[in-house]
């Protein structure tokens, strides 16, 4: 079988600069407290009464004191409306896709090439991305319409050598590139859960991040999954990983449970989180500190909690509604997500340096 290529042909490079006039955000990705990335679009020069957005991407190193403009993949806005996303694993391998193409740097952004995923048939949807010191991840869906099927690709964090993860995968079933799925890895381990609303729930363990089990799944077929691994703070004690499993949707609200595990074993609950907004992002930056994403009737919610879910606080509202995306912890302090994008009411970066009790919206000027 021929392999495809997502994405075009050869290397891409790009003019560097400062922040131009009309950038509008789309994503975020941040690798310390003070090292991020910004991606975002800038209308072109034209007569057009809709002019083409060309991509730009930013890069800080002050904690958003400052921003200068490193090269961009050659990526558009999707006519169906899928999020444009960035995801640097450290200071120079990167990953960007539009939803059905995935362009990898391995020098900070000064060229782009875009991936080959063998295997991959038909229309491909990129889905969750997350990494660890060894392996970047990307859960993938391809095929046709008659023979869909959803699996985990990987490849050495440094350099493009990507493969589908022996046993990870869900044939017959085609995850969208916006799904309730997920992967979380941190040190030397992953975790991935893979499903259909209301069919499936799975979930696999690779304590060494490429050999994978299965485990029992933390929540059941009803409910949508979302992943984060935290640092145990012991280096006798594994690593971390929680989970948010969100079902029961309704006008505004979804019901939301935090669950924990440690090395694979039962996951335990830690309690409910509120239910205002239906979920759109998970992350934990510790064993006691994590934080829920959610839009509802109206309005965007930010929840945090930084007692191990024994008690939550709404520490950020916005009206009007916008999605929340790319939201993370870089450690058990600093945090970051973007609200809305382009074509939304609003278009912005947040951060918090206080586990989330507060967030403040970054200037990309």
């Amino acid at each position: 079988m021929a392999r495809p290529m997502v994405g075009g042909v050869g290397a891409v490079a790009a003019a560097a600069g400062e922040v131009p006039v009309g950038f509008v955000p789309c994503s975020t990705s941040w690798t310390s407290a003070t090292a991020g990335w910004v991606l975002g679009f800038v209308p072109e020069k034209s007569d057009e009464a809709e002019p083409a957005q060309h991509p730009v991407l930013l890069q800080t190193e002050t904690a958003g004191l400052s921003w200068q403009q490193v090269p961009a993949p050659p990526v558009g806005l999707p006519p169906t409306g899928e999020q444009v996303r960035v995801f640097f694993a450290n200071p120079t391998d990167g990953l960007i896709t539009d939803g059905s193409r995935l362009f990898a740097t391995y020098d900070a952004g000064v060229q782009w090439q875009p991936v080959v995923l063998p295997g991959a048939v038909g229309p491909v949807a990129v889905g969750a991305i997350d990494s660890n010191l060894r392996f970047v991840y990307v859960i993938v869906s391809s095929g046709t319409d008659a023979a869909p099927w959803t699996a985990l690709y990987s490849s050495p964090v440094h350099r493009s050598a990507w493969a589908a993860a022996k046993g990870v995968a869900v044939p017959g079933r085609g995850v969208p590139a916006g799904g309730g799925w997920d992967v979380a890895a941190r040190g030397a381990s992953a975790q991935v859960a893979l499903g259909v609303v209301f069919e499936s729930s799975r979930y696999w363990v690779a304590a060494d991040g490429q050999t994978w089990r299965e485990h029992p799944a933390p929540g059941p077929i009803e409910a949508r999954v979302d992943l984060d691994s935290v640092p145990s703070g012991d280096v006798e004690v594994p690593d971390g990983v929680f989970a948010l499993v969100s079902s029961n949707p309704g006008r505004g609200f979804m019901t939301k449970e935090m669950l924990s595990t440690l090395d694979g074993r039962p996951f335990e609950s830690r309690g409910p989180a509120p239910d205002a907004g239906i979920t759109t992002g998970f992350a934990a930056g510790g064993p006691a500190v994590a934080a829920v994403g959610a839009v509802g009737a109206g309005a965007s919610y930010l929840h945090s909690t930084v007692d191990s879910g024994q008690s939550w606080q709404t520490t950020l509202t916005l009206t009007p509604d916008v999605p929340l995306y790319d939201l993370a912890f870089t450690d058990t302090r600093h945090a970051t997500m973007l609200a809305g994008g382009p074509g939304w009411p609003e278009a912005a970066v947040y951060r918090s340096t206080d586990a989330g009790r507060t967030w403040a919206r970054l200037a990309l000027s």
